[in-house]
């Protein structure tokens, strides 16, 4: 059981070390994304939109299985 735990406890670090890490580059991209604008280079400023969006999904995604761990007590996503 405490081996569970333990695995369990492992997983939810990552997860939030995952939406930490997208978290912060959607800030950081805002930043390049303001840049690319102000630089007139909208397939710049395109590409880094998407990255941002990947990375919101990303978040929100990591977010939705840390509340299902927390509801579970489990390191596996409820079916």
């Amino acid at each position: 059981m405490a081996q569970e735990e333990s695995h369990a406890a492992d997983v939810t670090l990552d997860l939030l070390a995952i939406q930490s890490n997208a978290l912060k580059a959607i800030r950081d991209y805002s930043r390049y994304l303001r840049n690319a604008e102000n630089a007139g280079l909208p397939e710049v400023a395109y590409f880094i939109h998407l990255l941002m969006e990947e990375d919101s999904v990303r978040a929100t995604h990591c977010q939705g299985l840390l509340r299902k761990l927390g509801s579970t007590g489990d390191d596996r996503p409820a079916s």
